[in-house]
């Protein structure tokens, strides 16, 4: 005996007068609607649509499958992830796509699939739009986040990144690692090394490389300063700028070259022990022969050199005489001072024998001097004569060698 359900039976025929088939309705909504017998309320009862339940090996053995076909995988134990189940590797939910099983979810306590819970491979080209939205990511791993491994490696735990290294030493900020590659900093027209030139407010420590070689020097009259600022050999090359201006890595040599003129013509003694109450003399200068040092001058009567603020290497090279015949030895020092008639580095002694008399000897010396003053200061050569006696000369000749005194800044 067959026993039919009656509501069943109605749908039936309604679904021939309206080609739409309700279950728990009377008045489908779609294709196919099922209403829930228990919508609301506490009962036991189960409402819900049981798909079909089969093992992977029966998903796999299916053939002429329906696309938009749904099953539910219970079991992984049978079967193999080849061929149309080369996604079913876990039970859940999945559809035939007309080739292959598609898997709906992860199934298990991990229903959704998403970059916090599981791996997965980009199929395309993705684009994050922000807009105003940050993006932050927050870890404590050494390696947090990383491309590659190593082409970019965060350290989350020391606060610093590697660049060619997932391991950047703790004491870096920045860690380059390559063994075929460098570092490539942003290249640069600067007009002036006394000009920053860049975006934004000036900052000390930034380091670029200009591409102008036709950029020009500058000084700078701020104590804090160097006083100077040179430009590099050809003027391309790296330059940092100090706060007040670009100072280069490799600059131009800033030198300075002063012959001593013949002084003095017939100048004697005082018999007191020197040319001079003191027994000291500035010597008079001719005009440099070059000068590329920034704000540095020259007064040749009175045998000032004025000097920016800075370190510079001093040399001399004077041919010394000193004529009046005598049975004592006679010398002479030349000192470099900031006094006309005050001491200060000693670069050399000349003694000249009675036997010697009129000969030329020679004072050779060099020394390193810094001028502090922020504004400049002046240094003079001056020499020291002791041990004449009355109507003994002494002269300082060009005639062979040249005498000269070169200025070179170190900073």
């Amino acid at each position: 005996m067959r026993h039919y359900n009656l509501t069943a039976i109605m749908l039936f025929i309604s679904g021939f007068a309206f080609s739409q088939v309700g279950i728990g309705t009377t008045t489908p909504s779609a294709t196919l609607d099922i209403t829930a017998k228990n919508a609301t309320g506490t009962t036991t009862n189960v409402d819900g649509l049981l798909v079909p339940r089969v093992d992977r090996q029966r998903a796999q053995n299916m053939t002429a499958v329906p696309v938009s076909t749904m099953i539910y995988v219970n079991g992984i134990s049978t079967g193999t992830q080849t061929g149309t189940a080369i996604n079913i590797d876990q039970e859940g939910y999945y559809y035939f796509d007309g080739t292959v099983w598609i898997k709906l979810n992860s199934g298990g306590s991990s229903p959704n699939v998403n970059l916090y819970n599981t791996n997965g491979t980009l199929t395309g080209n993705r684009v994050v739009t922000q807009g105003a939205n940050t993006l932050a990511f927050n870890g404590t791993a050494t390696n947090a986040f990383s491309v590659d491994g190593t082409t970019l490696s965060v350290d989350a735990a020391n606060n610093n990144v590697g660049i060619g290294t997932a391991a950047p030493n703790t004491a870096s900020l920045l860690e380059l690692s390559a063994t075929d590659k460098g570092l490539l900093l942003t290249r640069i027209s600067l007009a002036s090394t006394g000009t920053w030139g860049l975006t934004g407010a000036s900052v000390a420590g930034m380091t670029v490389y200009n591409t102008n070689a036709a950029i020009t020097s500058s000084s700078s009259t701020n104590a804090l300063s160097a006083g100077s600022y040179p430009t590099s050999v050809n003027g391309i090359g790296l330059y940092t700028w100090d706060g007040f201006g670009w100072v280069p890595q490799n600059s131009a040599a800033e030198v300075m070259k002063i012959p001593f003129p013949t002084y003095p013509v017939g100048a004697t003694s005082n018999g007191a022990g020197g040319s001079t109450t003191m027994g000291v003399t500035a010597l008079p200068l001719n005009n440099p022969s070059f000068n590329t040092i920034s704000g540095a001058t020259v007064t040749p009567a009175s045998g000032a050199v004025f000097l920016p603020k800075g370190t510079y290497r001093i040399g001399t090279s004077i041919s010394i005489a000193i004529s009046g015949a005598s049975t004592n030895n006679k010398y002479l020092q030349l000192i470099i001072s900031t006094s006309p008639t005050g001491t200060g580095d000693v670069h050399g002694l000349y003694i000249q024998p009675s036997t010697m008399t009129g000969l030329p000897g020679y004072i050779n010396g060099n020394s390193i001097i810094r001028i502090t003053n922020a504004a400049g200061a002046n240094i003079y050569f001056t020499v020291f004569v002791n041990g004449l006696n009355s109507g003994d000369t002494w002269v300082a000749s060009t005639a062979s060698p040249q005498s000269y005194a070169t200025i070179e800044r170190l900073h």
